[in-house]
């Protein structure tokens, strides 16, 4: 189906929260199956909606609900077998991430009366293939490739803070279609990492990290730029991301850098938690 603007602007729920379904499930098929056991690593679904679990971490961002297409989808009777599915493998809490589309006031009733609360929000942005503009910076970005999936995991987990035992995962996952993963470096040192999904004339941007030590250097507006340019050469007109919430208490440098690179928000996307 042919993507237009109008339809992200007008309706763009399905086509913002498919392509995130998409990438991040197949971030789950990227653990070889040791590490999936290892970790506690699998995804399940329930109609449209995808449960991605890493049982092995508490990991809100690893132990999420996402997908939902419609009201029947959130079901009383739905809901509470993901409930079920999240408390048998162990999960101490998780997200639910449900599209301001979807949340009615007996949906939102029916969340709070099973247990969930509202936690924060994600914001979901959206960018068209308009020119960027260039940027100065002293950064040189790189694709990885199986001699860099060191540098790429090592990077994610330590600017993410989390555990070691993840290593394994996200190094295995630089070994995929539709994929492209990227370094940054800094006087030839690697010191922060990107990704982007791609299907069709879509690009999913994921995995801002830069090192902590080596933040304010314009690493990621370059890393934006550099994945822009090359969802364009790879036939992408729609550029798609989420991140947190900038709000006055709590500056989110994330959706900063996105905005200054062209990106606009479309939508508050609220996660609600739930302690098994």
């Amino acid at each position: 189906m042919e993507i237009k603007e109008k339809n992200i602007i007008e309706s763009p729920y399905k086509i913002l929260e498919s392509i995130e379904k998409k990438a991040w499930i197949d971030i789950y098929k990227a653990a070889s199956r040791k590490t999936a056991e290892n970790l506690g690593i699998k995804y399940l679904s329930f109609n449209s909606v995808k449960a991605s679990i890493a049982s092995s971490v508490d990991v809100l961002a690893l132990n999420r609900v996402l997908g939902f297409e419609s009201a029947e989808d959130l079901s009383e009777g739905l809901l509470k077998e993901i409930i079920q599915v999240y408390k048998g493998n162990n999960i101490s809490r998780f997200f639910l991430q449900v599209h301001p589309g979807l949340l009615t006031e007996e949906i939102s009733a029916r969340l709070n009366s099973l247990g969930f609360t509202f936690y924060n929000n994600w914001v979901k942005l959206y960018r068209d293939n308009s020119p960027v503009k260039d940027i100065e910076s002293d950064l040189v970005v790189e694709q990885t490739g199986k001699h860099e999936a060191k540098d790429f995991a090592d990077i994610l987990i330590k600017s993410f803070e989390w555990d070691d035992k993840l290593y394994k995962w996200f190094f295995d996952f630089v070994q995929r279609d539709n994929w492209i993963h990227y370094l940054g470096y800094f006087k030839n040192k690697p010191i922060a990492a990107a990704s982007m999904f791609m299907e069709g004339e879509s690009g999913w941007l994921g995995f801002a990290a830069t090192l902590k030590e080596h933040r304010n250097l314009g690493a990621q507006h370059a890393l934006i730029r550099q994945r822009f340019i090359d969802g364009l050469n790879n036939g992408c007109r729609h550029f798609i991301a989420e991140t947190a919430e900038d709000k006055a208490e709590k500056k989110s440098q994330s959706f900063f850098n996105l905005v200054d690179m062209g990106f606009k928000k479309v939508y508050s996307r609220p996660n609600y938690i739930f302690y098994c």
